[in-house]
């Protein structure tokens, strides 16, 4: 009998596709045939249908919770190919449990859950490429957007993967809030909370902020930026295009430009990359680079933006944060863009296969040059094409874990 939902087939046991499955999977990890059901997973000892989880579109793999995701027939091939040039693991899928309700940070991630969001995100971005762009996942789900910093690429690409998974969604910011009446901040998200929330996604000034409230509420905190601290899916998404455009991570140079000191975006990169295998290089006047940076991160320094450009396999440039009164931690802005900044003259020294990033919004003319914003080796909109997905695969986590952790308690209580 099949599933009519993915809590009824955590409870169904399909034994001939078990069997069938585990003897393909015990032979060397060869993908199952196409008779019976075409698109499958399997869920710690239980068989579940895909379409629970993907809408039944079977045109991609990834390894998904606690789930395995087997392509069939064509399908195969092309997930074959992902793998092996994305992960090198070369048709071995290795399952990895996923067991955190909260995306705080990225320095708070093993190596081998940081290639599992990329490996899920990868599966979702398929779903973009769709006539019908939606898939049930979270269905009947709430996510809030909780910013209380303004916001274009973040917060609408969070609405949008949300809506992707079939969740409702809601937008709050602190102008014309109770924020501005003297409410705290725990406060404001309970209240929200009591409406039947299943998941908040921060962005605040002050860095902890996601982790304090991920301590006072029930449901899933995902940290979409916290001051100078961390931004973890833009980590995971200039992570995700690298790897993508570039065939690997581990071995890669990647230097990341310009103001070190007020970027969550450049500890979220180094963590995530060092921990891939890559080696990071912060480049950028000595007044934005904190001094004691090295002491708890496994990063190299330069100030010589041509040394950089020359040996380096990816250069992901970074916005000078003028409302953090950055611009007084150097002279000029002309000066800063003739020394640190990047332009035409200066790329032609780079390598071949040199790409270059941004996570936006960018200060033209500043930390690179209209010409390489739009250039052959730019990314940039690629990057936010790929944070579509990413984001999808860790709201698709988050919560799936957050409904894990609340079923272990029902039967705990029981």
């Amino acid at each position: 009998m099949k599933p009519e939902s993915l809590a009824d087939a955590t409870r169904t046991v399909w034994p001939e596709r078990m069997k069938g499955w585990k003897a393909r999977a015990g032979a060397g990890g060869e993908h199952p045939g196409t008779a019976g059901c075409r698109r499958e997973e399997e869920r710690g000892s239980v068989i579940v249908c895909r379409a629970h989880m993907l809408g039944c579109s079977g045109q991609s793999s990834s390894i998904c919770g606690r789930a395995i995701v087997v392509p069939f027939g064509r399908a195969a091939k092309k997930a074959d190919a992902r793998l092996n040039a994305t992960n090198n693991c070369r048709g071995r899928l290795q399952e990895v449990i996923w067991t955190k309700p909260h995306l705080l940070g990225i320095q708070d991630l093993s190596g081998e859950e940081i290639l599992h969001i990329l490996d899920l995100a990868a599966s979702f971005k398929e779903v973009s490429t769709r006539s019908v762009k939606k898939v049930p996942a979270l269905r009947g789900r709430v996510v809030v957007n909780l910013f209380f910093e303004a916001s274009t690429r973040t917060s609408n690409s969070f609405a949008l993967a949300a809506k992707r998974l079939s969740a409702d969604t809601m937008s709050f910011t602190s102008s014309g809030s109770s924020v501005s009446k003297g409410e705290t901040l725990i406060d404001t998200a309970r209240n929200i909370e009591a409406m039947g929330v299943d998941a908040f996604v921060v962005r605040h000034s002050a860095a902890g902020a996601p982790h304090l409230l991920s301590k006072h509420l029930k449901c899933s905190v995902i940290n979409a930026g916290d001051g100078c601290h961390e931004h973890p899916t833009q980590g995971l998404l200039d992570i995700f295009t690298i790897r993508e455009t570039m065939g690997r991570i581990e071995g890669l140079r990647v230097a990341i430009l310009g103001d070190i000191r007020h970027s969550r975006v450049a500890r979220s990169n180094a963590w995530g990359l060092t921990k891939l295998g890559a080696r990071v290089v912060f480049c950028g006047p000595p007044s934005l680079i904190p001094r004691d940076i090295r002491e708890y991160m496994d990063v190299e320094i330069s100030h010589d933006v041509d040394e950089v450009v020359e040996t380096c396999d990816v250069l992901n440039c970074l916005r000078i944060q003028f409302e953090r009164k950055a611009g007084n931690y150097f002279p000029s802005v002309r000066e800063y863009a003739a020394i640190f900044g990047l332009n035409g003259e200066r790329m032609k020294r780079a390598r071949p296969g040199c790409i270059i990033m941004h996570p936006g919004p960018i200060n033209r003319g500043i930390e690179l040059t209209p010409e390489l914003a739009d250039g052959p080796r730019s990314v940039i909109l690629r990057q936010v094409e790929n944070g579509l997905a990413v984001r999808m695969a860790v709201l698709y986590l988050c919560v799936g874990a957050l409904r894990g952790h609340a079923g272990a308690e029902n039967r705990d209580e029981g």
